[in-house]
């Protein structure tokens, strides 16, 4: 990343840090650019978008870029409230439409996971945030598509 902006002409002065004294700088608004990853708490727009762009989230509470939009903040409320989900969906993409504009982050990249199974292979679930842990007690081999 560093290369790549300096192709821009932005320098950048790479400061490694332990864990804790970085979460404290980052949550006190010390730094200027960081790297994070998050991981959804449920499979929900709003376990994104509200945590770590609301202002009212702004700090240790998830808005560590201490972004600040009336108009998302607005949106974000309202999605909160709604209880028709193709209208929720519609104020959260609103949202993510300024957000994506205001660039408050530079989206990387997105996990994916890919599972591989043999065809007998039978009960393996993914479920809705992505996560592939399936207790053995659902999984079964269907015999009859076992090749000999």
């Amino acid at each position: 990343v560093a290369s790549q902006l300096q192709e821009v002409g932005v320098r950048v002065n790479i400061k490694a840090m332990d864990a804790g004294p970085f979460l404290d700088a980052m949550e006190a608004g010390r730094t200027q650019m960081f790297r994070l990853g998050w991981l959804p708490d449920y499979p929900d727009p709003d376990s994104f978008l509200y945590v770590l762009f609301h202002s009212r989230n702004a700090g240790p509470a998830g808005n560590v870029s201490f972004y600040r939009n009336e108009e998302v903040d607005r949106l974000l409320d309202q999605a909160q409230k709604t209880v028709d989900g193709r209208e929720r969906a519609g104020l959260y993409r609103q949202a993510e439409a300024i957000l994506v504009e205001d660039a408050p982050w530079v989206f990387m990249f997105h996990y994916t996971q890919n599972i591989l199974l043999k065809p007998y292979v039978q009960g393996r679930m993914i479920n809705t945030m992505g996560r592939s842990v399936t207790p053995l007690t659902y999984v079964w081999l269907d015999k009859a598509g076992i090749p000999e």
